[in-house]
Order: structure tokens, then C-alpha cells, then sequence
């Protein structure tokens, strides 16, 4: 898999390298110049490569080091502009500035940032993390939306911190020997899903909220019942008797939730239908085909509502994503 974006200083006469990475780091946020510089004396030194793997951003970064002031997202073309930030710092340390609070980064612990907010980043010495950006449309399916934060600290030495501390280093490890195919992209993002929430959960912050355990209990139910029949018919009523849940207290659950159920069902069955037309290994299905497999019994209302949510029709997604493989296939076999 190719990268999507990535730079490495060293490429550059040790008098550019720092005007470089400004450079890179203004196509993913926007920075306060002013309070955007090196520390200490010395070359300066960065390399970052990030990949887009389904819905994730993963990247990898080693700085010297410096400090830069955020003061918000920018139209990034890989990381997006609304999500969430999971690191994993692997050597040195980075010091996290808000208005209300400070956070140390350290190998150890985990991070879960709220990336658009504005912060300024210290690294008093080299530092090296693995980061995942997570979109927070993805992210509020496992985290209720009434959960409000701008940086959750949890160590990685906990069952379930180490679990997810594992998974994040093991895609960032695999990256560019992974298949470039929406399927697998799919499942990696639904295990790393998994590992989030169940780290969330153990965490007692967590629960400072005004959600229960209950609620969130039953959604979570609720929604991998939806998941693992998504190819089925599906409706309030069904998925109630399947958790022994009414519809009226389903409705209520989800009057708090991004979507209604029901909708949510329909964006995760498009957003399946999608992967498989990114799928090299589904080419000889039609379009027909996957749509009725994900449980669509109407190829135009599927086409409206594919188009409706894409911004695209599911040929020319089909067409265009097979057009930017066979170009990748070309720009690695000349390398």
C-alpha cells in the first residue's frame, strides 16, 4: 500500500528541513507560526508517513525536538477534519498544552485526543508515536454522544489498553505490506473498533456521563445484532425480539445516537456495499448482486440513496476507485 501523504527532513539542506515540516504539518492543521519552532540547538529531523486504510488515517512520527501551536484542523486530504486521535508514543516524551489542562506523553500510555481542538504540542526531546485518526461519525457508534472530552489518558499496561496498544502497533507494523482492498480494510477497522471500545469502558472517566452503563450496554447489543444480520431483513420490531428489547425503548435509546437505528442501518449496509465495490476480489459481482447481498431488495432505491450519501453513483464509484487502483498498480511497478 502506498502512502498517502509522508515526508522525511533528511531529504532536505539542513537549513530547509524545519520550513519542510511546517510546511507538511499546515496541510493538516492550522498552526500559530509564531509559536512554531526548534528547541535547542542541532539539525532538525522529522519523518511521517500516513496511509488511509478504510475510514482510518494511521501514521507514524519521529521528531527531534520543537514545538508547534495548533489552533485547529485544516482541510487535511488524508486525516479528517472532525475525528479523534489514538496514540501510541513508542520513545521520548510530548507535552500536550490546553487552556485548562497538560498532558505528558509518554511510552506506556495511550491517547485519546480530540483533534481538532486547539493545543500546543512540546517535544523537549526525540519522540516517536504510532497515531490512528478516527472519523468521529465512527467514533460515536462505540462512544455515546453525550460524552464530552478533549484528552483521555489510559495505560497501556491494562488488559485492555495493551489489547488496543497492540492492535494500533501491529497495522502501523503491516501497513504497507496490506492488500489495498475495502474488505480487508473493513474488518481491520472493525477489530481496532472493538479494541477502542473495550478500552473505553474499562476506564472509570468513561462513565462520567450522563449515559448508563445499562444504555450503553443494550446499544452495543443492539448494534452488533445489526452488524452480524446486516445481509438479512431487518426492522425495529425484529432486532426487539432478537434482544428482548421493545421498540418504544429501542427509539428511546437512539434519540440520543448520530442517527436513528433504522437509518444507521441504512448507512452501514451502503458503507458495506462500498466496500465491496473498492473490492478487486468482487469484480465479477454486479452492482446488483452486492446491493441485494447487503439487504437491499431495490436497485434504484439503493442507487439514490448510494448517491445521496456518497455523492456519487455506484458505477462511477465503482468505475473511478478501479481506475485509481490500476494507476497505483502502474506507479509501483516503476518504482
Amino acid at each position: 500500500m502506498l502512502a498517502a501523504d509522508e515526508i522525511n527532513t533528511s531529504l532536505f539542506p539542513p537549513g530547509k528541513s524545519f520550513e519542510a515540516w511546517k510546511q507538511h504539518l499546515a496541510k493538516h492543521v492550522r498552526l500559530d507560526l509564531a509559536q512554531t519552532k526548534t528547541i535547542g540547538a542541532g539539525f532538525f529531523r522529522a519523518q511521517r508517513q500516513l496511509f488511509k486504510l478504510g475510514s482510518l488515517s494511521i501514521g507514524r512520527l519521529t521528531v527531534t525536538p520543537h514545538a508547534f501551536c495548533q489552533t485547529g484542523s485544516a482541510d487535511s486530504p488524508v486525516i479528517p477534519n472532525n475525528c479523534f486521535q489514538v496514540s501510541v508514543p513508542l520513545k521520548g516524551v510530548a507535552i500536550e498544552s490546553m487552556e485548562d489542562h497538560v498532558v505528558h506523553h509518554v511510552p506506556g500510555n495511550l491517547y485519546i485526543i480530540d483533534y481538532p481542538q486547539p493545543r500546543t504540542m512540546r517535544f523537549p526531546r526525540s519522540f516517536e508515536a504510532v497515531n490512528i485518526y478516527v472519523p468521529k461519525e465512527k467514533f460515536q457508534d462505540i462512544l455515546p454522544l453525550d460524552h464530552r472530552f478533549k484528552t483521555i489518558e489510559c495505560s497501556a499496561g491494562s488488559a485492555t489498553g495493551a489489547i488496543l496498544a497492540d492492535v494500533i502497533r501491529s497495522i502501523q507494523s503491516q501497513i504497507n505490506s496490506l492488500q489495498d482492498d475495502s474488505m480487508i480494510a473493513g474488518k481491520i477497522t472493525d477489530i481496532f473498533l472493538d479494541a477502542l471500545a473495550a478500552t473505553l469502558y474499562s476506564l472509570p472517566q468513561f462513565w462520567d456521563t450522563q449515559s448508563s452503563k445499562l444504555e450503553v450496554y443494550h446499544k452495543n447489543r443492539i448494534k452488533n445484532h445489526v452488524r452480524e444480520n446486516l445481509r438479512r431483513n431487518l426492522s425495529i420490531e425484529l432486532v426487539g425480539e432478537a434482544v428482548n428489547l421493545s421498540p418504544s425503548y429501542i427509539h428511546r435509546l437512539f434519540s440520543k445516537e448520530r442517527l436513528p437505528l433504522m437509518k444507521w442501518v441504512m448507512e452501514e449496509r451502503l458503507d458495506r456495499c462500498r466496500q465491496d465495490l473498492e473490492s478487486k476480489l468482487l469484480l465479477n459481482r454486479s452492482i446488483k448482486e452486492i446491493a441485494y447481498s447487503w439487504g437491499f431488495n431495490d436497485q434504484t432505491h439503493f442507487s439514490h440513496a448510494f448517491r445521496s450519501r456518497f455523492g456519487v453513483s455506484p458505477s462511477d464509484y465503482r468505475e473511478k476507485h478501479l481506475m485509481r487502483d490500476s494507476g497505483e498498480t502502474t506507479a509501483e511497478s516503476m518504482t
